[in-house]
């Protein structure tokens, strides 16, 4: 492999080998350069005698990647800090070290990265990795936004998408807004109920501002979500929060949220092979069922 032998580089290139020719490693099947592979991978002997023969330090592959980019996402940080050292382009740079879920110290990586002059976007924190919370304030304080949308998802909406719990607690902690909702008005909690981890429905109910009676597009609270989406634990949550089990779901035929919650899990028994706790669902002005 000439990751083992960065001295047939020069060779190579005075021979007509060209050092921005795409290559498919052996290990994939997308194009790429020889710098962004040598630069993902941590070869920097590799990559210094790429530059010295010119390769194009900002040479992007197929998706628009660069060497840097590539050497963020997999988690090289002395790799990083040598492109940075040797003005690569930082474009698309600091959402990279937000989502990268191996960068050994994240915060000084992002120091590093503004410091240089990357933009900071709008919208990092929607891709945060739990490997990277401790960014959040560094990239708050450089003009990143906690409320605002994208992919129709708050940063909070979307860590509760991917289940990212750390990540969650983090935002909340920053001062997300919990309330908050996306463009078809399915706030946070809602989200974290339907993502059918009851942890991060926890942990959204443990704050004290949150609007637990909150309605999406359709006319549904929490409670109406959770029963349809099977969330037991979440429901049994949200009972011990004293949520409205009196409200009728829309669509309903004037049953009541604690009916359905009943016929739910009385189905649920008759059609599943998994046990149910008879006591999941409390009515806090009757007492478990």
């Amino acid at each position: 492999m000439l990751c083992d032998f960065p001295e047939l580089v020069p060779g190579l290139c005075l021979s007509g080998a060209d050092p921005n020719a795409a290559i498919i490693p052996d290990c994939g099947t997308k194009e790429t350069g020889a710098l962004h592979y040598a630069a993902s991978r941590g070869r920097i002997a590799l990559v210094l005698a790429l530059l010295a023969a010119r390769a194009d330090i900002d040479h992007q592959d197929q998706t628009g990647e660069t060497a840097l980019v590539g050497a963020l996402r997999s988690g090289k940080d002395e790799m990083a800090a040598l492109l940075i050292k040797r003005r690569a382009n930082l474009h698309g740079t600091i959402v990279a070290a937000a989502s990268s879920r191996s960068l050994c110290d994240p915060a000084e990586m992002m120091r590093l990265l503004i410091s240089q002059g990357a933009d900071v976007p709008e919208t990092p924190l929607h891709v945060l990795s739990d490997n990277s919370v401790e960014t959040l304030d560094i990239l708050l304080d450089s003009g990143a936004h906690m409320e605002r949308l994208f992919w129709d998802m708050t940063p909070l909406h979307a860590a509760i998408s991917r289940q990212n719990l750390s990540v969650v607690q983090a935002l909340i902690a920053g001062g997300a807004n919990v309330n908050a909702k996306n463009e078809v008005a399915r706030s946070a909690l809602h989200m974290a109920i339907r993502s059918a981890d009851p942890e991060i429905a926890a942990e959204m109910l443990r704050s004290t501002d949150l609007d637990i009676e909150a309605k999406d597009a359709k006319g549904r609270t929490a409670v109406h979500v959770a029963i349809v989406h099977d969330a037991w634990e979440s429901l049994q949550l949200l009972a011990e929060k004293n949520a409205d089990f009196t409200a009728i779901p829309p669509g309903s035929d004037a049953r009541t949220a604690l009916t359905l919650s009943i016929e739910r899990v009385q189905h649920w028994r008759v059609t599943s092979s998994t046990t149910l706790d008879p006591a999941v669902i409390k009515d806090p002005g009757r007492g478990a069922f």
